[in-house]
């Protein structure tokens, strides 16, 4: 089957169909009867050009001749292959990690605060004789020189009358108690009036004036302060231990002036003294041990809460164990 040409006509516009080998040629239209050209068939040749070569490596640069890198850009800390931290390390297959929340730092000392101020409520040191709650203060009670006595143990023991006459008043309970209901006061109103860390304080606390722009570093030093004087009182003494002890002193106050310097009886008189203090199982309570691991961690959250401002928009820190 002969292949056929369909044109145009240039003169009538009519379409012309003529043999594949009149292309390149002339032909007559039919339908005028004049002469055009055919032109030649197109056909497509694909050609493949060979890629250009890969251009030869740079020459080595001996190492005399590298200038000088320019100092690293500050807080940027490069480590060493050999210093590099792997995933996981060499020897572990776990790892886990945790993510110190600034969420819970900033909560922390409000909630650890208002926890020390419910525990004053309860004894902090007492007398157990005999496994009994006998004689018992609370700071508050130490505050004032008050203690309470439990009627059953009073009567086996009648040591109220004496026990009152010697407990004074512990001084350092009155800086601490106070400073302790302006702490919740202050970190309560931080947490709840107002948590951007700069400007003007609400209304609530304006009274506060320029206070109020330093209350983090302010809590956190009244936060140490706090521990100290805690811990002042409990090696110095409550006011109920000091006046058993003076009780108990005031007991072998003849036997030791009878004695003399004669130190074997004045060894005796001591064993006997202790003997005694001893039985009355004078110690601190659950209480106050709370209270001062609540107090040391307050304290560090605080810092915890400073090290987060000056971190800025760095990520919080993360602890990693591997094993």
């Amino acid at each position: 089957m002969t292949a056929l040409i369909r044109l145009l006509c240039p003169q009538c516009q009519s379409v012309v169909s003529v043999p594949d080998a009149a292309a390149g040629g002339n032909t007559d239209c039919p339908s005028c009867g004049k002469s055009f050209p055919v032109p030649t068939r197109y056909t497509p040749v694909v050609a493949v050009e060979k890629p250009p070569d890969p251009p030869a490596p740079p020459p080595p640069i001996p190492a005399e001749s590298v200038p000088d890198r320019p100092p690293p850009p500050p807080g940027l800390v490069e480590l060493s292959p050999q210093t590099a931290l792997v995933h996981p390390a060499s020897g572990y297959t776990h790892r886990r990690g945790l993510s110190v929340s600034p969420l819970f730092v900033a909560w922390a000392p409000v909630v650890g605060l208002a926890v020390i101020l419910l525990l004053t409520c309860f004894p902090w040191i007492g007398l157990f004789p005999g496994g009994y709650s006998g004689y018992t203060q609370s700071p508050w009670g130490a505050m004032v020189g008050n203690f309470t006595s439990d009627h059953v143990i009073e009567d086996v023991l009648r040591l109220e009358g004496p026990l009152r006459q010697r407990v004074r008043w512990d001084w350092v309970m009155v800086p601490y108690l106070l400073g302790l209901i302006f702490a919740v006061f202050l970190a309560g109103a931080e947490r709840f009036l107002h948590r951007r860390t700069s400007g003007k304080p609400p209304a609530a606390v304006a009274w506060l004036g320029s206070l109020w722009t330093k209350r983090v570093p302010f809590l956190t030093a009244l936060s140490g302060v706090l521990l100290c004087l805690i811990v002042i009182q409990v090696l110095a003494g409550f006011g109920l231990e000091t006046g058993l002890r003076k009780v108990l002193a005031n007991k072998f106050a003849e036997a030791r002036q009878n004695a003399g310097n004669v130190t074997a009886d004045l060894n005796r008189i001591d064993i006997k003294e202790d003997m005694e203090l001893a039985s009355y199982r004078l110690q601190t309570t659950t209480w106050l041990s709370l209270a001062l691991l609540l107090n040391v961690l307050v304290t560090l959250a605080l810092l915890g809460r400073l090290g987060f401002e000056h971190r800025g928009p760095k990520p919080p820190p993360r602890v990693v164990v591997e094993y």
